[in-house]
């Protein structure tokens, strides 16, 4: 089980909702048709993540093929604080390229994902058997760090239209705690729990594991100096 662990939390899906980033830049007074500048930039990032049912599955779906498997689970979530340092050009008074390279700290929160095989041939005169597998909230506090490339069109003195492209690397490590627990020749037909086996094995293991979070970013956006 501890393999099949291991596969679980390395199957998180990429999608990504929430708040791409906050940026603090200072920039000189525009004074003719070219200007390069360097400056400092912190980054506040954060974004919630849905849980990949199939690939949570698999690494029980290959163990145990003739159970039917479904997951339970809530998003993750990651919060990060980054600082660095930009370059910024701007080639008339509108139009304003840059790149920034940060780091910092991250926080990854893990949510807890129930995993429910069922084997059943009751109705072929057979027997019916349950697997359930939990695998417990997890956090890990970790480095991050992140390049970006981006362009920004004035609208007015104060507002932007922006737009960047930036890679985001974050590799947490966790310590998963998973409770795996089997249960043998359901007494009641079609009712599924742990309570209705006629005997049930548990198993709990504990790991520490490394899961790639990494995730390139498109952008688009409405920028406003303060």
């Amino acid at each position: 089980m501890v393999e099949a662990s291991r596969r679980l939390t390395s199957s998180l899906s990429t999608k990504q909702i929430g708040v791409h980033g906050l940026y603090f830049e200072k920039v000189p007074p525009f004074g003719g048709t070219f200007i390069s500048f360097f400056g400092l930039i912190g980054v506040v990032r954060g974004r919630i993540n849905g849980v990949s049912g199939d690939g949570a599955a698999s690494a029980f779906a290959e163990q145990f093929p003739t159970y039917q498997w479904s997951v339970n689970s809530k998003s993750w979530q990651t919060a990060a604080v980054m600082v660095g340092v930009y370059s910024a050009s701007i080639t008339n008074r509108k139009w304003n390229a840059h790149t920034a390279l940060t780091a910092g700290l991250a926080k990854a929160w893990l949510p807890e994902i129930i995993l429910t095989g069922i084997q059943d041939s009751s109705a072929q005169g057979g027997d019916a058997n349950m697997i359930q597998v939990s695998n417990r909230k997890a956090n890990a506090t970790t480095f991050t760090a992140m390049i970006k490339l981006g362009v920004s069109y004035a609208l007015t003195k104060k507002l932007s239209l922006t737009a960047g492209l930036d890679f985001w690397y974050l590799k947490p490590k966790f310590t998963v705690v998973q409770a795996v627990a089997f249960a043998q020749h359901l007494i009641i037909p079609g009712v599924y729990n742990l309570a209705n086996g006629s005997s049930v094995s548990y198993n709990q293991v504990t790991g520490q594991y490394s899961q790639s979070m990494n995730s390139l970013n498109l952008a688009v956006g409405v920028s406003m100096k303060l």
